[in-house]
Formats: C-alpha cells, sequence, structure tokens
C-alpha cells in the first residue's frame, strides 16, 4: 500500500508511527509526506501553479529530498492521496472555497487510480497559546465544532472519505486521562501539534484502521522515542526511552479510541 499526503506538520505528526504500527501488523506499506509547515491549501494551489520543488519530501518519516507535487504524484502509482487544511484554516470555510475543489481535481488528473481522502485535523489543547486560537474564541469545543464541519462539507465536495483523527482526539480529551484541566495527560507537545508518543500513536492508530480495516487492539507495537544507551566499536547504539512508554491501560484507552471511531455505525 502506497499512501501521499500532500499535508504540513499535522501529516508529519499522523504519519509518525504508521510504518512501524504496520510492520507489526503485517502491512507492507509506504508513506510519503508533501511538507512544508502550516501549508494551507492556498499555499499547495500556490507551489501547483509554480511547480516550485517547495516541500520536503519524507518518506517512511525519513527526510530524503525536496519535492514539487506534481513529481510526488507521478512517482508512481498511488493508493490513497490525502488532502488536508492548515490548522488554523482548519473550522474557516471561506479557506476552502477556492483551494480544495482546484486542488482535488489537479490531483485526480495527474494521479487518477488514487482515492484521494480528507485528513481531519484536530483543535488545538485547551492551554494553548497559538495565535490563531484566538478566531475560535480560545475555545477547544468550538474550534473542533468548526473544523469538523468545515472538514464534512469539504469531504462532501470532492466525494471523498474522511480519516476521523479530529474527532477521536477530541473525544479521548472528554476523558479523565486526557482532560489536562482536570490532571489528564495531554495529546498535545506544545499547544497545537501532537504530542511525541501517545497523541502521534493515536493518530496513526487511526489512520492504520481506517486504511487497512485491521484492528489495532491486536496490534503490538509501543511507540517510544530512541536514546542512546552504549557504544559500539567506537559507535552509538539507540534504545527505546523506556520512560516514554505508555502502559497498557492507556495503550488500550488509544487503541479502543482509534477503533470505535474509525469503526462506529
Amino acid at each position: 500500500m502506497r499512501i501521499l499526503s500532500i499535508g504540513n506538520s499535522f501529516s508529519t505528526d499522523a504519519q509518525y508511527w504508521l510504518k512501524d504500527i504496520a510492520d507489526a501488523g503485517g502491512v507492507d506499506l509506504e508513506v510519503w509526506n508533501l511538507f512544508i509547515g502550516g501549508c494551507s491549501l492556498e499555499r499547495h494551489m500556490e507551489n501547483v501553479v509554480s511547480g516550485e520543488a517547495a516541500y520536503d519530501l519524507l518518506i517512511n518519516g525519513k527526510q530524503v529530498s525536496k519535492c514539487s507535487i506534481l513529481s510526488a504524484l507521478k512517482a508512481g502509482k498511488w493508493d490513497y492521496i490525502t488532502l488536508q487544511q492548515a490548522s488554523g484554516f482548519s473550522g474557516l470555510w471561506e479557506s476552502y472555497e477556492n483551494t480544495l475543489v482546484p486542488l482535488s481535481g489537479y490531483v485526480k488528473r495527474n494521479a487518477p487510480e488514487a482515492e484521494i481522502v480528507i485528513h481531519e485535523t484536530w483543535a488545538y489543547e485547551k492551554t494553548s497559546t497559538h495565535p490563531h486560537f484566538e478566531w475560535y474564541g480560545c475555545d477547544q469545543k468550538k474550534m473542533h465544532e468548526a473544523l469538523k464541519s468545515c472538514y464534512e462539507r469539504a469531504a462532501e465536495a470532492i466525494g471523498a472519505r474522511i480519516i476521523p483523527v479530529g474527532n477521536t482526539v477530541a473525544k479521548l480529551r472528554e476523558t479523565e486521562a486526557f482532560d489536562v484541566e482536570k490532571g489528564g495527560e495531554s495529546l498535545s507537545r506544545d499547544g497545537f501539534h501532537l504530542s511525541f508518543v501517545m497523541g502521534r500513536y493515536l493518530a496513526a492508530a487511526v489512520w492504520y484502521v481506517f486504511f487497512t480495516g485491521k484492528d489495532i487492539r491486536e496490534n503490538a507495537f509501543v511507540p517510544a522515542r530512541k536514546e542512546m544507551i552504549g557504544y559500539e566499536d567506537g559507535k552509538p547504539i539507540f534504545g527505546d526511552m523506556e520512560s516514554d512508554k505508555p502502559c497498557k491501560e492507556k495503550m488500550d484507552i488509544l487503541k479502543e479510541a482509534a477503533f470505535s471511531e474509525v469503526n462506529k455505525a
């Protein structure tokens, strides 16, 4: 399976653990991300017109080269191509109106075999100081409702399915374990990006269930960042940062949330 994201840092977050989860689930996956931080649909369209190799290309999470949208679309057969809006603009429909349909049309013309899907991003953390949060009254629920409405409208406009990451994040934030106002753990690392381990894992788990149809609850992969644990032949050896690994209880919560949201009636 090959997936291409025309995205930004939020697609980087969603893809970060995806290859590891897929490997653990026995899924042959290649995932590409066209990355520009904070890139909006409008800027994607500007890059379509210019043809500029403006993106950092990440393949399976590793930066490879600079790339244009067209060269990525033409780089072999794609099963899926994901589109998303920049986070701050995600709940403002006017930011989609003149950009989403032309961008989708361009993708369809140049990769007609691929299914285009909408990556539903997430609202900011309640404590976020991101300046765009003010557009939503610094209200997490208001931002989520606005972006959810826009993504649903966007999906209808281009006839696409939605990867429900934003909705999954929102529902988990209502639980005691992940409600920061009740002492729960934040799913964000800086008020808007997902946390390095559990937040990113949750998004990747949603993608995994959505694209493969497999049961993430049966997947054995446990996320953890790497740290240097010693040397061998003068070279550093890296291993999992044990303090990073979520406990089984939280892993079960994340897996159940991802599985249930994708498979809800």
